[in-house]
């Protein structure tokens, strides 16, 4: 029976919108996770549309599965906030806050910045004029205290491009404060934030 077979959900790790579910393992160039037939029966019926749909990533960074998407108009009110990074160990960007440098390192998730330069076909023989990035042409970081983003330390913004070209960025810092953490405006669906000492 066709309730007992598993298919694939092809999606676009950058924007998490799903590009396809298929009956055929797809090839390995693709992003993708399996999916048994009846989470995804009201796609391939027709009664859902995954237009409306997006991929999460489970709590655990172990697993991929379909979810909702929030209307437009909260989509709109929300992306205008300012979202305070969680503490984790990993997502599509990571900070790592050094306290004792003072030195808070920005970096692409390893496999999602390989990603992001075969999609946008990123070599170090590709001219920068001719790169055209989707998504966001910048990136901003506000590192605050007491996770009141009014309360700034230091803010960074960025290209987008920069941070994939290069495996880490670095900010230095100065503050007698302690308690930090990071708000973003968020563009990305997985960030991550640390401290070392």
């Amino acid at each position: 029976m066709e309730e007992n077979k598993i298919r694939y959900v092809r999606f676009d790790l950058e924007t998490r919108n799903i590009l396809g579910i298929d009956r055929n393992k797809p090839t390995l160039s693709s992003t993708w996770f399996e999916a048994p037939y009846d989470d995804v029966e009201q796609f391939i019926t027709g009664d859902q549309n995954v237009a409306n749909y997006y991929i999460e990533k489970d709590r655990n960074q172990s697993k991929y599965y379909i979810k909702l998407k929030r209307i437009d108009i909260a989509i709109g009110l929300i992306d205008d906030r300012l979202y305070k990074i969680p503490s984790k160990k990993n997502g599509d960007i990571q900070l790592i806050n050094n306290t004792t440098t003072q030195t808070l390192t920005l970096a692409f998730d390893k496999d999602f910045r390989n990603y992001l330069l075969k999609k946008y076909d990123i070599t170090e023989e590709t001219n920068m004029e001719n790169i055209n990035i989707e998504g966001t042409q910048f990136l901003e970081f506000i590192l605050c205290y007491d996770d009141d983003p009014h309360n700034r330390i230091s803010y960074v913004r960025f290209p987008t491009i920069q941070l994939m070209l290069n495996e880490k960025l670095e900010v230095k810092y100065e503050t007698k404060h302690k308690n930090l953490c990071v708000f973003t405006k968020r563009i990305y669906d997985d960030y991550a934030y640390g401290e070392q000492l």
